[in-house]
Order: C-alpha cells, then sequence, then structure tokens
C-alpha cells in the first residue's frame, strides 16, 4: 500500500513538473463553449472542465453536487468556497471513498493545476459525472468564506 501511495505521489509530482500549471490535459482533444467549459474528448480523461460561472450555477440547482477542494489545509483556511468538503491532494488516494460514485463531483484547487489530476485519478477509479474548476479558485469571482 505504501509502495502504490508513494508511486502515485510521484506520479502526480512529475505530471506537474512536465505540465506546468497548465489545466488542459496534452493527451486530449477538446471543445469550448461560450462560458469557457472544456469537454475532454476521446483519449483524454473521463470529466469536463466548467468555468467559475457555470460552477456557481451548479451550486445553486443541484442540492446533491459535491465540491471537493484539493488544496492543503492551510491553503484553504486562507479562503474557500462555502461547502466545499476538503481532501487534500497529498491524502487523496486514501480518502477516494468518502465520495459518492452516484453524484456530480467537482474537483477544485488553487489555479487548475492539481485538479485535473485528481479528476483523471477519479475517472480511473470508476466516477463517471466528474468536474474540474478551470483555472482553480484563483479565477473564482465569488465571496470565498475566510
Amino acid at each position: 500500500m505504501k509502495t502504490t501511495f508513494s508511486a502515485f505521489v510521484l506520479i502526480l509530482t512529475l505530471g506537474l513538473t512536465l505540465t506546468g500549471c497548465s489545466s488542459q490535459n496534452p493527451s486530449s482533444t477538446s471543445t469550448q463553449n461560450q462560458t469557457g467549459d472544456v469537454q475532454q474528448q476521446s483519449s483524454g480523461p473521463d470529466y469536463q472542465n466548467i468555468s467559475s460561472e457555470t460552477l456557481n450555477k451548479m451550486m445553486s440547482t443541484d442540492k446533491d453536487l459535491v465540491v471537493v477542494d484539493v488544496r492543503e489545509k492551510v491553503e484553504w483556511d486562507d479562503g474557500h468556497i462555502a461547502g466545499t468538503k476538503l481532501i487534500p491532494m497529498s491524502e487523496f488516494q486514501s480518502r477516494a471513498n468518502e465520495l459518492p460514485k452516484d453524484k456530480k463531483i467537482v474537483i477544485i484547487c488553487a489555479s487548475g493545476s492539481r485538479s485535473p489530476q485528481v479528476a483523471a485519478y477519479m475517472a480511473q477509479l470508476g466516477y463517471t459525472q466528474i468536474y474540474n474548476l478551470n483555472r482553480g479558485i484563483m479565477d473564482w469571482p465569488y465571496e470565498l468564506v475566510r
């Protein structure tokens, strides 16, 4: 188990190094609509990038929506979206089972570099309604809880 977790962390670290702060998966093709939402297609992971505007609308209309912040607790304490669940990326592998597979789940981070990796990991685990906040919380124009 420890070896698997170490390999997961290594792969994520390598992925961050190679992709920088990009919120797009280089192996996937995508289309973008007018609100900035991006749908990953074919060879990419099975999740959808959404804008802050779309997430705000989803949160006001879908009471079963689960929004997961994968930043570390110190980042979350500095300001987070009301109603989010904190599962830091460093703990995600051991805590992913806390999330329901039958609900829409939005993954967020600071700038959109960590959350796509977690969204892709969730898709590999069999989650089918996964969304990623494109450009992260730094692009969130709405109120934050501090």
